[in-house]
């Protein structure tokens, strides 16, 4: 039963080879990677600690920037070209498939996913305006506009919850901050006064933690949508240093803070239990969730990629090399150009 299934599945790859596509075994892969120097998608192909990136999927829209899904199954993006709102699933081997939007703002300066990545918040600085997607990816739609210039200070992080109904804005003003929930039912509701909230993330059952860099101190909101209790998680005593990037795992047990400024992710037990520090020897930008158990820590893909693994084997962090030198890739028309610094 095994070989005849075996046969029945190599005649299928003959035949897509035949049609012009030389067949190609796909092995586990990490999750997905916008390459901002040539508008491209790249997957990060294997097992972190023996992984690579890969070579840019051919197909879609280049693209000036974008987010991929914490599941690892699209991008949305900016169109170099024309500013819209894109979003790119993994095709045939090798390829992308891309379209823009519907209704969705034209030149989002930010760009935040949900825990699972069924909703997104849009941004535009000038605007001061947000946009909720859902049914993401197969139904992407918008699904709601939250005006913003209704209230004061410069925004400095975003979070949607894995239902799109809690949005979390942070802004900041010359000496303090706020942090506000904006639900259907309100607006604008504060939540707590704040330093400067560098990082924020919804767990998938409505919690949030937020990185004050302001403060050098994180804290977990229950319940963000309704009683909001706020929860001091840990300070500058406790290694708490410049925080850039939190995240939640998945099963809303720990949170993760990448620290720039003591160049260390610190993991911390939300039930109260003694905090982990894993030395980085990077310069740690961000921490974004790229796939399964996987988070970026460092934005610049022509160097070594840095990931923390949260996988079965425990929290780790991981490099992977960066992808070979290569001219800019037009993946709209198929020509290569040579990047220019």
């Amino acid at each position: 039963m095994h070989t005849r299934l075996w046969f029945i599945a190599f005649c299928a790859a003959l035949v897509h080879g035949a049609a012009g596509q030389a067949p190609t075994l796909v092995g586990p892969q990490v999750g997905l990677l916008v390459d901002s120097a040539s508008g491209s998608v790249r997957p990060v192909q294997g097992i972190l600690g023996g992984a690579t990136i890969g070579p840019p999927l051919a197909g879609g829209v280049s693209l000036s920037g974008g987010v991929a899904s914490p599941r690892g199954d699209y991008v949305l993006g900016i169109g170099v070209e024309d500013q819209e709102l894109w979003l790119a699933q993994p095709g045939p081997v090798g390829f992308l498939s891309a379209a823009p939007v519907p209704a969705a703002m034209r030149a989002a300066d930010r760009i935040v996913l949900s825990p699972a990545g069924s909703h997104a918040l849009l941004f535009n600085v000038e605007t001061r305006s947000l946009q909720v997607l859902s049914g993401l990816p197969l139904l992407a739609a918008v699904s709601r506009e939250i005006d913003l210039s209704s209230v004061q200070g410069l925004v400095t992080a975003l979070a949607v919850s894995e239902d799109g109904n809690t949005v979390m804005v942070a802004l900041s003003g010359e000496t303090e901050g706020f942090l506000y929930r904006f639900t259907p039912q309100e607006f604008a509701s504060p939540v707590t006064p704040v330093s400067r909230i560098s990082a924020m993330a919804f767990s998938r059952a409505g919690d949030v933690v937020a990185a004050d860099a302001g403060a050098n101190a994180v804290m977990l909101i229950r319940d963000a949508a309704a009683s909001a209790i706020i929860i001091p998680l840990a300070g500058q005593n406790g290694g708490i240093d410049s925080p850039v990037g939190v995240g939640i795992s998945e099963d809303g047990t720990a949170a993760y803070v990448a620290n720039a400024g003591s160049g260390s992710v610190m993991i911390l037990d939300l039930a109260g239990g003694a905090p982990q520090s894993i030395p980085c020897p990077c310069s740690l930008t961000t921490l974004q969730p790229v796939g399964a158990g996987a988070f970026r820590l460092t934005d610049a893909l022509n160097e070594a990629v840095w990931f923390l693994d949260v996988g079965a084997t425990g929290p780790r962090v991981a490099f992977v090399p960066p992808p070979q030198a290569a001219g800019r890739i037009d993946i709209r028309v198929g020509r290569r150009r040579p990047q220019l610094d």
